[in-house]
């Protein structure tokens, strides 16, 4: 009787054990499941940091890509206007550029002449140069099955022997006309224009300058126009043209300063 009694006392003892031992890992279980589990941050989370936290560089880059597609916008919609205005400011920049470098001080008579024949000549020109120089550059690849790099050699042989004698051949008169104008309306009179001595002096500095400017023409234009002509997109290709030529008007601007009297 005895022994009966210690057996089922022990069972006892070892049924309350077990519903100790299972309540125990029920509420282990319940405390891990409340822990939020470590998952890796998505693509779309890193994304929306970065957009309310932008880079150094998209700050840097961001202002000029917006003033690229406004100016790409005005290209499409306005391709002469802003292409004119804009050999206007390349035409400018260069001749203060020449100024700084040969004069003590800056003329603005001699930069406003520079901005008017970046406006009137220049700029008409180089718009109505390239979409010719493009249609030349189909012919040559859909008549004649020419390469591109062959199209573009024919190109620049065309620019630099006829194109660039010509333009340059003018320019020495509307510049020479341009600054006596300009100087005329400065004064307050046009008493003082003498179309005759602006010709005149034209026609000396094409007897005296104009060998000067065509070499110095051959030894700066055929790579940028090369590099224009072969990478850069039509529409684009005044622009880079600008870019290079406020250094080309620069000297431009050296080889034909003098005083008109």
């Amino acid at each position: 009787m005895k022994l009966f009694w210690v057996v089922s006392l022990v069972s006892i003892a070892s049924v309350e054990a077990l519903g100790r031992i299972q309540q125990a890992k029920i509420k282990s279980s319940n405390l891990k499941g409340n822990i939020p589990a470590l998952v890796p941050p998505s693509a779309a989370t890193i994304e929306s940091v970065s957009t309310v936290v932008p880079s150094p560089t998209k700050v840097f880059l961001e202002p000029l890509l917006q003033v690229v597609r406004w100016y790409d916008s005005n290209l499409k919609i306005r391709p002469l206007r802003t292409k004119v205005i804009t050999n206007s400011f390349t035409s400018s920049l260069g001749d203060i550029l020449a100024q700084s470098l040969t004069c003590s001080s800056i003329d603005p008579q001699r930069t406003l002449a520079w901005s008017i024949a970046g406006l009137c000549y220049f700029g008409p020109i180089l718009h109505m140069w390239y979409n010719g120089l493009a249609r030349m550059e189909t012919f040559f690849m859909n008549r004649w099955k020419t390469s591109k790099t062959t199209a573009v050699i024919y190109q620049i042989a065309f620019n630099q022997f006829i194109g660039a004698a010509i333009v340059n051949a003018c320019f020495l008169y509307f510049i020479s006309f341009t600054k006596m104008i300009v100087t005329s309306f400065a004064a307050g009179s046009f008493s003082t224009f003498n179309p005759a001595a602006a010709f005149g002096f034209a026609t000396h500095q094409l007897h005296t300058t104009y060998a000067s400017m065509m070499l110095a023409n051959f030894a700066f234009w055929p790579v940028p126009t090369f590099i224009n002509l072969y990478l850069v997109p039509l529409r684009w290709r005044v622009l880079f043209s600008n870019t290079c030529s406020i250094f080309w008007k620069c000297c431009l601007s050296i080889i034909t300063t003098s005083t008109l009297r």
